[in-house]
């Protein structure tokens, strides 16, 4: 998840969501499931991708409610409307 997350940070759009589905397909109990969901929230977001991002943040809100990923993740898309 760390590279897709670097990936995000260097502004690699399509490498981060490579990197960032094979970690949340390969990895579907880790306990960083959320962080991978915001980065890929925010490789959509940068993309213009708006209706996957709110995809993303329905999978946050209903996976992990309570998470600081999915409130900033709230934040970073209602800021984007």
């Amino acid at each position: 998840m760390a590279i897709g997350l670097d990936y995000v940070q260097l502004e690699s759009w399509d490498d981060a969501q490579k990197q960032l589905l094979r970690f949340l397909k390969d990895f579907p109990d880790s306990p960083a499931q959320d962080q991978a969901l915001y980065g890929l929230l925010t490789a959509d977001m940068k993309q213009g991708k708006l209706a996957d991002a709110k995809k993303q943040l329905s999978d946050l809100k209903r996976r992990f409610p309570l998470s600081h990923a999915t409130e900033e993740a709230s934040r970073l898309l209602a800021a984007a409307r």
